[in-house]
């Protein structure tokens, strides 16, 4: 399962398990039904989803969660090696920016979860 729904839950149950919401003054039903609300979705059987996610047997049970951290990092990346090119050429090219680009990109599908 990787739906929008399933993403959602994963998404919600981190943030919820981390306590970052309400400094974890909340219960997780409330918590979902905001989220639904702000974000317009409605997960109902939220339990049985996440039940799902805990039964994956393959070594990325958070499929999504692992997703988010895999673009941001690729991210942080591409900026840090645009920043190395224009610091040691003293400058950076259209093609090189481009060309940085394309490595990140096949780098970052190379890792993710869906290319195994």
């Amino acid at each position: 399962m990787h739906s929008k729904t399933g993403r959602w839950v994963e998404l919600i149950y981190a943030l919820y398990t981390v306590k970052r919401i309400n400094n974890g003054k909340i219960f997780l039903k409330e918590f979902f039904q905001q989220m639904g609300e702000i974000f317009d979705f409605d997960v109902k059987e939220f339990a049985n989803y996440f039940m799902n996610i805990k039964n994956r047997t393959d070594s990325h049970r958070t499929k999504f969660l692992d997703l988010l951290k895999d673009t941001v990092l690729g991210r942080m990346d591409y900026k840090q090696m645009i920043l190395y090119l224009i610091t040691k050429k003293g400058f950076a090219t259209r093609e090189d920016i481009v060309n940085l680009r394309h490595y990140c990109i096949l780098l970052s599908r190379k890792n993710s979860i869906f290319a195994k």
